[in-house]
Formats: structure tokens, sequence, C-alpha cells
């Protein structure tokens, strides 16, 4: 199924949409999987897009373990910092 799409210069519309529909990264996604897709049920060489696909995945992938380490670095100053922050955290989180 497809469906007009009208794109808004309105900045205030388009962070809307940012904010509870997609984000630029989740739309891009979308679209990456889809061309990508289509081009290989045409035959299409899309090398690049699948080169820029696995790098994206590996930027991802990093980010994730680095947002571990600093969600841990984060604790243990909180800890170190502020116990009873910390304590009511633990028990808030469960």
């Amino acid at each position: 199924m497809f469906c007009a799409v009208q794109f808004f210069v309105d900045r205030a519309c388009g962070g809307r949409i940012v904010g509870k529909v997609a984000s630029y990264g989740q739309q891009l996604d979308v679209l990456m999987d889809t061309v990508l897709r289509l081009a290989e049920k045409a035959g299409l060489d899309a090398d690049e897009l699948v080169a820029l696909a696995h790098k994206i995945d590996e930027e991802k992938t990093q980010y994730k373990a680095s947002l571990k380490t600093r969600a841990a670095k984060a604790l243990d100053d909180l800890k170190r910092d502020d116990p009873g922050g910390y304590s009511a955290l633990v028990k808030e989180l469960g």
C-alpha cells in the first residue's frame, strides 16, 4: 500500500513527528531496509548501501556497549557520592 507523504517545512510539525512518531534514524532505517529489499528483488547492485548498513549496525553496537559502561559508572558514582540516592534508585528499579 502506498500513500502520499506531504513534507512540511514547519519546524514545529517536524519536531512533533520526530518526538511522537519516529526519530530520523528510525525513519532512515525503514527507508534503507525498503530500498535494500527492492534492490535485491530487482537484482540491482546495492553494495554501497549494504556496506553503509553494516557500518551503522557496528556503530549502534558500540554505542550500546558504551552506554552500558557509562550507566555502570554513573551508578558507581551515585553509590559513592549519594548512598541514600543509590539505595532509593535500586529499590525503585526493583
